[in-house]
């Protein structure tokens, strides 16, 4: 299978809330917003950050399972098993 690449926006993403707009959460990239996260009536700000996490986390998710398929599911490196493990701890915690 031949591996597709990322067309979405660069860089590593990051959340960021601004305490000035306390119903928004922002992805990031370097200083650019690239998602704009509405806290409202029908997601509370607990569960909005957990969301947020878990979209910043997407890049670096996807680049884990990439290389995964990439090595045929085989033993992946121990490099490979920190990248994994802090990509689910992005999004995660």
């Amino acid at each position: 299978m031949k591996q597709l690449e990322f067309k979405g926006t660069q860089g590593e993403w990051k959340l960021f809330i601004d305490n000035l707009i306390k119903n928004e959460i922002f992805i990031i990239a370097g200083k650019i917003p690239i998602i704009r996260i509405a806290v409202n009536n029908y997601i509370n700000k607990k569960e909005a950050i957990a969301n947020a996490k878990l979209i910043a986390a997407a890049p670096e998710l996807l680049k884990a399972l990439q290389i995964l398929v990439k090595n045929g599911f085989q033993c992946p490196s121990n490099e490979d098993i920190n990248k994994a493990e802090q990509a689910i701890n992005k999004a995660l915690l």
